[in-house]
C-alpha cells in the first residue's frame, strides 16, 4: 500500500447490485421483474455499460486520488 500512490497505482473494489448480463439471459421474465423491482434508487437493473462507466472512472486520472475503498455500483440499493 506504501508504494502503490507514489507509483500511480490503486486498489479498489466495485460492489454490484443486480446486473443484467448475459447470466440472465435465459430468466423467465418475472424473475428479472422481481429484480428490477428491488429498492433502488435506479428503478431498474444494471448494464454492464452501467459498471463499466464505473471502472473506466476509476482507472483514469480523475479517480487516482481514491485508493483502498468499495465503490457501490448498485443504483442506491439499498439491502435490509
Amino acid at each position: 500500500m506504501e508504494l502503490a500512490l507514489p507509483h500511480g497505482l490503486t486498489s479498489n473494489v466495485v460492489a454490484l447490485g443486480p446486473t443484467l448480463t448475459d447470466y440472465h439471459a435465459h430468466d423467465p421474465p418475472e424473475v428479472l421483474e422481481e429484480l428490477s423491482q428491488l429498492p433502488s434508487a435506479a428503478k431498474r437493473l444494471a448494464t454492464p455499460d452501467d459498471i463499466a462507466q464505473i471502472v473506466v472512472f476509476l482507472a483514469s486520472e480523475a479517480g487516482r486520488w481514491i485508493n483502498g475503498d468499495v465503490i457501490q455500483g448498485n443504483g442506491g440499493m439499498q439491502f435490509s
